[in-house]
């Protein structure tokens, strides 16, 4: 995270200059303002836990959780044992607008050249001063509007060097990823801070015992969301709630595309299970249908892809006309249909991209025991 000088400029009457504006904003221009790493979580006694933005942990499964282990949550991250974030945390705390930056060499030419033609009021110029006095960030953050306006020609017109054009040349359009106000601290207290994923909490809380989503679960719950008994859907949901997520998540994903206007009309999509669910997957109820890329790209971001599982996606997606658009999955060979190949009386392919070739996997070292390692059997 980076304090920046963000500037807007307003044109006033006849071409001149309006109003400035000057202020600080603490942003980043790349990365993102927590480090959540996937990995395990071993509960100790009176841990507490503090959970970033965006995590949706329910709490009722999270009170038993904490009365067996004695663990506490808090408010206070500074207090916290473990911060637990998720996927919807990081954009939680931020607000992303498109603007420019520009070099601060660069304004501060044309700023120069503004105070000497008189552009500027003593209240502005006296402001920018300060804000540049010491500023030591190579770029300034602005908008478009803004970079027109204070590298107008006019401007400058009684000058041989246009400073304005510089300015303009040299700017960089991006995302600005601007953090809250209310948020900057929690950001500066978990700086180089691990950041343990949600995910390594919700399987010690769904537990062992939780339902496995496996092909005859799957048909069950596909019967239950298929019928119009409003109640076999509220039970459904439950069950797709608190499940073994990760071990389930191939069947989830099917479940949800195949059932999504269902699963949105029912008043249990609200309910704190099903929301820590979708908050598992990264999405809201609106996004419940997936394309084959989206579902290959979940199972992956979860490292639980298999290729019996593409196998699965690519036999029910294939004759699907926007499969042809999928950018994951491509077709490498093509044959004919039966009448044709017993026409050639062969097989027929043709081969449209080449064979993959794995990397050889590294050699295991062999230990070699010295005379002095040789084992001793007593």
């Amino acid at each position: 995270m980076k304090t920046f000088l963000k500037i807007e400029v307003e044109l006033g009457q006849n071409g001149n200059l309006g109003n400035i504006i000057v202020e600080q904003i603490n942003c980043l221009l790349e990365g993102n303002p927590f480090n959540i790493v996937k990995k395990e979580y071993t509960p100790k006694m009176s841990d507490k836990l503090y959970f970033l933005p965006g995590v949706n942990i329910p709490r009722i499964k999270l009170k038993e959780f904490a009365l067996n282990y004695h663990i506490k949550t808090t408010r206070d991250f500074t207090e916290a044992d473990v911060i637990f974030g998720g996927n919807l945390s990081n954009s939680k705390v931020l607000t992303k607008n498109w603007l420019y930056t520009v070099k601060t060499e660069h304004f501060k030419a044309c700023f120069e050249a503004l105070v000497e033609l008189g552009q500027l009021d003593e209240r502005t110029v006296e402001a920018i001063k300060t804000a540049l006095e010491f500023y030591a960030e190579d770029v300034i953050i602005t908008d478009w509007r803004s970079v027109s306006n204070i590298s107008e020609d006019t401007l400058y017109k009684n000058l041989i060097v246009n400073p304005g054009v510089e300015l303009k040349h040299g700017r960089e359009s991006l995302y600005i990823n601007e953090i809250e106000e209310e948020y900057l601290d929690l950001v500066k207290f978990s700086e180089n801070k691990e950041i343990i994923d949600e995910e390594a909490l919700l399987k010690h809380i769904n537990g062992e015992d939780a339902v496995l989503i496996n092909k005859e679960v799957y048909q069950q719950l596909s019967v239950m969301l298929g019928s119009s008994d409003t109640d076999n859907h509220v039970l459904a949901m439950e069950i797709m709630s608190n499940c073994r997520l990760k071990e389930s998540l191939f069947y989830l994903l099917n479940l949800m595309g195949e059932y999504s206007m269902k699963l949105k009309e029912c008043r249990s999509v609200n309910h704190v299970n099903f929301k820590s669910l979708l908050s598992y997957l990264s999405i809201d109820k609106n996004q419940m249908r997936f394309s084959t890329d989206d579902k290959i790209q979940k199972l992956m971001d979860k490292g639980v892809l298999t290729a019996g599982m593409l196998n699965a996606l690519i036999r029910e997606e294939v004759f699907n006309p926007s499969f042809l658009n999928s950018h994951m999955v491509q077709i490498k060979t093509v044959t004919v249909n039966e009448n044709i190949a017993k026409y050639l009386n062969k097989n027929y392919e043709f081969r449209y991209l080449p064979e993959f070739e794995p990397e050889p996997e590294a050699p295991k070292e062999e230990i070699v025991l010295t005379k002095d390692q040789n084992l001793t059997w007593l």
